[in-house]
């Protein structure tokens, strides 16, 4: 089912996988507000949520960083189970979570200083999901995005697939296809 793969020897460097990023709807804005120690807390209480939903659906968690999350999903299905735990993600958060999936090839390694590496994944279709949950941030009131080469590794008859828009997103020289997740058919 999963490809958690880990940094090794035996390990293919790059492969092929749905990126996952999520982060929350007016975090910055929310977290002016709050005292450092409820920020933390709140933060703990989202970052569970999100990595059991990419957790139940066989997904990589890479790192956290403010209130995003990024992870990977490898091996059988995987823009489908992606796209799952979007959705999962995206019901058991209370606050406005934002996911954006992007597949293509990534590219694995230790990164980071030799005593404090840890396993991230790099490469354009990572940076192509930061941007896509930008734009999924201010233009998709279901707050789910995927791009067209997810929704091509997407077995579409379970889901139920929103509007699309052709975006230019900064940083890339073509426009990317953005569609809207709505939800799974079968509920």
């Amino acid at each position: 089912m999963a490809d958690a793969r880990q940094v090794s020897p035996e390990t293919p460097d790059e492969f092929e996988a749905t990126v996952f990023v999520s982060s929350v709807k007016g975090f910055t804005r929310r977290s002016e507000t709050m005292a450092l120690s409820d920020i933390a807390a709140w933060s703990n209480a989202m970052f569970y949520q999100v990595t059991e939903s990419v957790l139940r659906f066989g997904g990589v968690p890479a790192k956290c960083v403010g209130d995003g999350l990024l992870a990977y999903f490898a091996g059988g299905n995987h823009a489908s189970r992606a796209v799952r735990a979007a959705i999962s993600a995206r019901e058991s958060v209370t606050d406005q979570l934002v996911v954006a999936l992007s597949s293509g090839t990534v590219h694995l390694a230790a990164i980071g200083h030799p005593s404090m590496a840890r396993p991230d994944i790099l490469g354009p279709v990572v940076n192509c999901a930061f941007r896509v949950r930008e734009w999924v941030q201010s233009n998709a009131p279901d707050r789910i995005g995927v791009t067209a080469d997810t929704l091509r590794d997407l077995d579409t008859a379970g889901f139920r697939i929103g509007k699309y828009s052709t975006v230019n997103l900064k940083g890339f020289g073509e426009p990317v296809t953005i569609h809207e997740i709505i939800g799974e058919t079968s509920k």
